[in-house]
């Protein structure tokens, strides 16, 4: 099936494939079933991957973000006698908030694609399988 398009393991894969050849299969109950799993997996994608990522490196952003005003604090109130110990500690916590946020960014942006990706390789099976417009409508 050259419609199918390229396997991804998360986004594009065996289950989704298994749906839409059941969908096509069966009708009445059994269609509405492929229907309202294929709809969980897709709210399983976005909340157990795509946000749960997205949370994750936010977090880092965050500490990163505070420890870095921990340190810059600690080397202002004793007037810069903390500064060889804290310089460090304020270098590599804004490394890490900045870098967390970059992360998070750059995969907000890949998760999109793929998800633009998952809706083109559905589109290309409606066309063959007019019937999965349903399914991934």
């Amino acid at each position: 099936m050259d419609n199918w398009g390229e396997y991804r393991n998360i986004w594009w894969n065996d289950a989704d494939f298994a749906l839409a050849l059941t969908y096509i299969l069966v009708e009445g109950p059994a269609a509405s079933t492929c229907r309202e799993i294929i709809n969980r997996l897709a709210e399983l994608r976005k909340s157990e991957v795509t946000e749960a990522r997205r949370e994750a490196w936010g977090k880092g952003f965050t500490a990163g973000s505070s420890a870095f005003v921990g340190a810059w604090a600690v080397t202002l109130l004793t007037g810069g006698a903390a500064l060889p110990v804290t310089a460090p500690i304020m270098a590599t916590s804004l490394s890490a908030g900045f870098g967390s946020g970059v992360v998070a960014s750059g995969l907000q942006e890949a998760e999109a694609s793929r998800w633009r990706d998952r809706k083109i390789a559905c589109s290309r099976l409606e066309v063959e399988f007019p019937r999965l417009s349903e399914l991934f409508a």
